[in-house]
């Protein structure tokens, strides 16, 4: 099927629905045919988009890099039983990393590969210098990214899959150690994507020279970094209304005085918000019926045209319109300054026509029961960035990932929990409820840091540091 095909399906497609109404219903036949047509354009220009990319496929992956991601599966399946099976004490694990145990009764996603992290994967592997790294699409652009790389050298043969359990497991071991400071990946539940190469061939040094194979496995997220950037924002103005006076010229008084906790990402909800009852009068039942546990649920939601641009700004953008959107007498459906909620969805999906970007947002926030969690252990939404703008704020772009986060208890200096920043500088950490606590990053001149009381419910903590090519403190894969 063609372009002009598909045009044509479009434009049958609007006049049959609005030719179906009767001739008095005049006004409604109006209104829908307005309606329609601007769900023409979307779809012309999500045609038109998809005729001005030529997808490229990446290489088919071969029995031994599919091995990779099913072997880290079959981990994260039961890892304290894996464990084992390397030598491991089970009660003697649990005591030193108590947060496995969260994985016997919440399974780890099992890792779904994708056709980017493949290329990125197979890109990381290379051998071959000067090789572009591939651009992600929007929706491959992922908040959290992470890899495993090995090396694995040998004399005459070593059967290949022998050679990745070897890889593997010794970084599943690393990943056992408390005193790990990278970015775990097989123990990592954010984590439910990923991609993998693996390339026999020579080492090229001289004192290593030899066969060897060479393994790669890349991870993402499916939570987008343009959904937690909006999230990032949202939060951010929650924290302190005065912040959103960035993004519009109305007065904020009547937000003002009223606490707002940060929300979190709710696996039900990031669902949710994803399927057509969201459109529905009744998506508030059908959101409880899908499996969320909270009382009250809200939803808001924008459809924006914007001149194209990168995501960073239509993110702004778009942020932007959600904001004046609620602030201009929206109180009954306020998602972004409603008070009483902690759990969120987010769905954002931008299509891209010639010269025309079309953008649509839509939130579903609830005010979740926190089930089985310690009612004395609260949450903090981190977020670092560098405010390169200098207006004072977080502005998509400015998050510095891959930042070590280290917190210490106030009064005893006992480091209490480390940290790691996604793509747009988000972490998140559960402490121990009202104390005070230190909260760090860098080191050096690069160090920054501030003082936070931590109370009975979760907080917003933001973090200003300097930007320069040193900044992230990128945690490298060593080579096994």
């Amino acid at each position: 099927m063609d372009i002009l095909e598909l045009k044509n399906l479009c434009f049958m497609g609007v006049s049959g629905l609005v030719c179906f109404l009767q001739p008095q219903d005049l006004i409604m036949k109006k209104r829908l045919h307005a309606a329609l047509n601007i769900a023409m354009v979307i779809c012309l220009a999500a045609i038109l988009s998809m005729a001005s990319v030529k997808p490229v496929k990446a290489d088919a992956p071969n029995e031994n890099s599919l091995f990779i991601i099913e072997l880290i599966n079959w981990i994260r399946m039961d890892p304290l039983s894996y464990a084992q099976g390397l030598g491991y004490n089970r009660e003697l694990l649990l005591e030193s990393l108590p947060w496995l145990g969260d994985f016997t009764e919440t399974r780890l996603p099992l890792l779904t590969i994708t056709e980017f992290l493949n290329k990125k994967a197979a890109h990381l592997n290379t051998t071959i210098p000067g090789q572009t790294a591939p651009e992600p699409l929007f929706f491959e652009d992922y908040a959290r990214t992470s890899e495993i790389t090995g090396v694995l050298s040998f004399d005459n043969f070593m059967d290949p899959e022998t050679a990745v359990r070897v890889v593997i497991n010794n970084r599943f071991k690393r990943e056992l150690d408390a005193e790990f400071k990278g970015q775990r990946c097989i123990l990592n539940k954010e984590f439910d994507l990923a991609g993998s190469s693996f390339k026999a061939g020579n080492l090229a040094a001289e004192s290593l020279a030899g066969n060897a194979y060479f393994l790669t496995a890349a991870f993402g997220s499916s939570v987008l970094k343009s959904q937690r950037q909006i999230l990032n924002l949202i939060n951010q103005v929650r924290a302190n209304p005065y912040r959103a006076q960035s993004w519009l010229s109305f007065n904020l008084d009547a937000f003002l005085g009223q606490q707002y906790n940060p929300l979190f990402l709710n696996d039900v909800l990031q669902k949710f918000v994803t399927t057509d009852f969201m459109d529905t009068q009744y998506y508030a039942i059908h959101a409880k019926n899908f499996g969320y546990n909270g009382y009250d649920v809200n939803q808001s939601s924008i459809i924006e045209v914007f001149p194209r641009t990168d995501v960073n700004t239509l993110v702004s953008w778009i942020f932007s319109s959600l904001i004046l959107n609620e602030v201009k007498g929206l109180p009954d459906t306020s998602v972004v300054f409603g008070p009483d909620y902690t759990d969120v969805g987010i769905d954002l999906l931008f299509v891209h026509g010639l010269d025309r970007s079309y953008g649509r947002l839509a939130l579903i926030a609830g005010d979740g029961i926190r089930g089985n969690e310690n009612s004395e252990v609260s949450k903090i939404y981190g977020l670092v960035y560098a405010d390169t703008n200098l207006d004072g704020a977080y502005t998509p772009g400015e998050g510095v990932g891959n930042r070590i986060i280290s917190i210490y208890d106030r009064y005893t200096f006992v480091k209490v929990g480390t940290a790691l920043t996604d793509n747009t500088g988000h972490f998140s950490a559960p402490l121990l409820s009202n104390k005070t606590y230190i909260i760090q990053t860098g080191s050096g001149e690069t160090l920054a840091g501030r003082d936070i009381f931590l109370g009975d419910t979760d907080l917003f903590f933001d973090l200003k540091v300097a930007m320069d090519e040193n900044t992230p403190e990128s945690i490298d894969n060593e080579e096994q």
